[in-house]
């Protein structure tokens, strides 16, 4: 049976033995704890290094000419300089404007704050949104011609649109839940007293430039998941990227490993579980918690941080209870359901979220267990399946 692996950050034999275990089932992720104090070239010998703030103070390098597809949060400081997208991703924008009372209801809304992010020039990641109406199915599925090609489109120009440049170089604080990311040939300079989480991904050598440098205060929330609520705390720093024909790739080159920050309370948290074997991917989904402490961002705590999981989700009358705190590194392996409760935490995934993969339980939980088991009641007459 699967059981969860916890470690704290100041814990360097507990952290050795996650990392070890974690290296072991999926070689080609390298995951370690470091600390900065001073002023260091964060990098890698090989492959992409993610780098998480944990907790401290510091700042970040950030060169003139650095571009980002932040803001859409917290606006960015003043020396950053819209970058005019693709023509032709104006035109699609203008597209949509128009043909925006032609589209299905279900899909309107995430449009509709699309083309209104856009209009005031802070769009920032359209990679999410682009998500989120693919899984109803094929642009041409439900779009009209004009609709759809204008989507298509804006698939093809997502990294150009939305985006920031820095027009002097300097400092900029990092705070806890922050990601850096850098590769051998793009290291990033950073200073101050820090912990961070750092994994090495051995099996690829490039990412995204406008996701080098993600803050989540310069990040707009966005419900779904854990926080599906009308006032989540929910950025994306690493969303689900699509194919390059709109395709929901299941892992690979694109979607190596995804992350988002999320706030997840009590009342609207679901247990869930990620099958292994997976539903449509080839690799099952490791999910990797970083807790981080909620008064970074301005959120109380809600109540005790813990996690429900359940190791063997055929037989839900055996659980764990696990308290969490800032620091803590939670590993959860594919097949284990798990449910996190009044916690702050980076959630990673590992090969990358798959839209079809997380399938909730606490349904069956309440029925199989008649109640007896932890679960959250409010979704127990809801039917058991994968999220859109």
């Amino acid at each position: 049976m699967p059981d969860i692996i916890k470690a704290s950050i100041d814990n360097h034999q507990a952290v050795a033995r996650a990392c070890a275990e974690l290296r072991g089932r999926v070689p080609d992720y390298e995951i370690t704890a470091l600390m900065i104090n001073g002023d260091i070239e964060l990098g890698s010998d090989g492959g992409v290094a993610y780098h998480w703030i944990d907790s401290g103070s510091g700042e970040v390098h950030l060169p003139a000419g650095h571009l980002t597809q932040e803001g859409d949060g917290d606006p960015l400081p003043p020396h950053y300089r819209p970058v005019a997208p693709p023509e032709d991703a104006l035109h699609a924008f203008a597209t949509l404007t128009r043909e925006v009372d032609t589209l299905p209801e279900d899909v309107r809304p995430t449009i509709v704050s699309l083309l209104q992010r856009h209009a005031v020039g802070r769009a920032g990641e359209i990679d999410s949104d682009l998500t989120r109406i693919r899984l109803f199915g094929d642009f041409a599925t439900w779009a009209n011609e004009p609709t759809a090609a204008a989507l298509r489109t804006l698939l093809a120009h997502a990294d150009q649109i939305g985006v920031y440049e820095r027009t002097v170089g300097g400092w900029e604080p990092i705070l806890p839940g922050d990601l850096l990311i850098t590769s051998p040939e793009r290291p990033r300079r950073s200073r101050g007293n820090l912990w961070l989480w750092r994994i090495i991904d051995r099996s690829c050598d490039d990412f995204p430039s406008p996701y080098a440098v993600r803050r989540l205060r310069h990040l707009r929330d966005t419900a779904g998941g854990c926080a599906p609520g009308e006032e989540p705390f929910r950025r994306l720093a690493l969303p689900w990227r699509l194919g390059a024909d709109g395709d929901l790739l299941p892992d690979g080159r694109r979607n190596r490993l995804n992350s988002h920050a999320v706030n997840i309370v009590r009342r609207l948290s679901r247990t869930h579980v990620h099958p292994d074997p997976p539903v449509s991917g080839p690799l099952p989904q490791w999910e990797l918690y970083l807790v981080i402490d909620p008064g970074s961002h301005g959120l109380g705590g809600a109540g005790r941080a813990e996690m429900h999981n359940f190791p063997d989700p055929s037989d839900f009358t055996y659980w764990q209870v696990t308290p969490l705190q800032p620091g803590d590194l939670v590993v959860i392996p594919p097949g284990t359901a798990h449910r996190g409760i009044d916690v702050l935490a980076t959630v990673i995934a590992i090969p990358g979220f798959m839209p079809t993969e997380e399938v909730y339980v606490d349904a069956r939980i309440a029925a199989e267990t008649g109640g007896a088991a932890p679960h959250n009641p409010l979704f127990a007459n809801t039917q058991s399946g994968s999220r859109p």
